[in-house]
């Protein structure tokens, strides 16, 4: 209970104290970023774009590892700054800040600041599996007939439309803040496909001399709360391609941040790598193949019109736990081979994999994501906002 008065307190103080210095300063000129889980995701790019712009930017960070890679990033760009979250610093900060732009929460940031500047959740994928209020375990999970904690955003950026419509009840967020301006993560996938200097400079950290002309599958996989199965299928797949697939391929494995750990408890051998990017973007680029089951890096990667394989054993399982998807499921993703025991994935490792590039009259994902560049459509209508 004093615990709690104890923090209501400060938040107040740090409150009053950015206004003051608000008022004192007029300034209005910084544009601040975060990601949950490090220097990627669609704040990165953004990032980069206002960088380019001109603008004063600054990086909040959520670890001390995060922390030094940015702070080589701004070694090399003069008006990027980088600040650990929660650091005193902020409140200076977010008295010049005119707009905050993040992937997940706002007290990613910081636990006590105030929600002052403008704030814009760019998100982390594409909703096509029901989540936060469509989804009964979710609303469970994060308490959120409690209080919703995505009152504090001020918009939501979606990748169309439709999905739009589905970020608005999902979040429980009034639905003309909910903006159609696609995902500034796949900027670099419709830019830099053919970049060869890219794809050659990921290729070379995972294939051997011995193996330089091997093929390089990316496995994706999605978070799951089972990890006992989530082992047990991951671990189907490395044996399945370690058996099945050519000798000089490679298979780059890479968990949700939140799986990481169960590294310690699946063996990787030569031709299996865990992935040494920090941004899955590059991964995505360089992957002649990919690996996946309900992840949203689907709807990036199809942007490459690269071959998918979907393993998803425990599809009924997932879809009861959801609560459902907002699309069925194997017709959205009618492109892609389908895979739901380990006898039908050692078939596809058997063959030739580049022969499951299906291609049909109409991609039903195509209308669910953004075809333009989506940086510069997000920096335009925010740079309408009155300041």
């Amino acid at each position: 209970m004093l615990k709690n008065k104890y923090l209501s307190t400060k938040r107040k103080i740090i409150s009053i104290t950015v206004k003051l210095l608000k008022l004192l300063m007029q300034k209005n000129d910084l544009y601040l970023f975060n990601a949950k889980h490090g220097f990627a995701d669609n704040s990165k790019y953004l990032f980069e774009y206002y960088l380019q712009k001109g603008h004063k930017c600054l990086w909040v960070s959520c670890s001390q590892e995060d922390l030094l890679l940015v702070e080589k990033y701004c070694q090399k760009h003069p008006k990027a700054k980088v600040v650990l979250r929660n650091n005193i610093k902020l409140i200076y900060y977010f008295a010049q800040t005119r707009l905050v732009f993040i992937t997940h929460a706002f007290n990613d940031i910081g636990d006590l600041l105030p929600p002052i500047p403008t704030i814009v959740n760019l998100w982390h994928g594409i909703a096509f599996k029901k989540m936060g209020y469509d989804s009964s375990y979710d609303r469970e999970r994060f308490h959120l007939d409690r209080s919703n904690p995505y009152s504090e955003n001020d918009y939501i950026i979606a990748s169309s439309d439709i999905i739009a419509k589905h970020m608005g009840t999902a979040l429980n967020f009034e639905s003309s803040k909910v903006l159609s301006l696609g995902l500034p993560r796949n900027d670099i996938l419709k830019k830099a496909q053919h970049n060869q200097n890219i794809i050659g400079q990921v290729k070379k950290g995972y294939l051997t001399l011995a193996k330089k002309r091997g093929n390089f599958f990316l496995y994706a996989p999605t978070f799951r709360d089972d990890l006992d199965n989530s082992l047990i299928i991951y671990k189907s797949v490395i044996r399945s391609f370690e058996e099945n697939s050519s000798p000089e391929d490679i298979l780059v494995l890479r968990l949700h941040p939140n799986e990481k750990y169960l590294l310690s408890q699946i063996t990787l051998s030569e031709k299996v790598k865990y992935s040494n990017q920090k941004d899955v973007q590059y991964d995505l680029l360089t992957a002649d193949v990919l690996i996946s089951d309900y992840s949203s890096v689907i709807f990036d990667y199809r942007i490459l019109g690269r071959p998918i394989i979907l393993y998803k054993p425990d599809h009924h399982e997932y879809l009861s736990n959801r609560g459902g998807f907002y699309f069925d499921y194997n017709a959205l993703f009618i492109c892609c081979k389908h895979c739901v025991n380990e006898e039908e994935l050692d078939k596809v490792f058997s063959t030739n994999v580049f022969d499951l590039a299906l291609k049909t009259q109409f991609d039903p994902i195509t209308p669910l994501q953004s075809i333009e560049l989506s940086a510069p459509n997000i920096y335009k209508y925010f740079s309408t906002i009155a300041k």
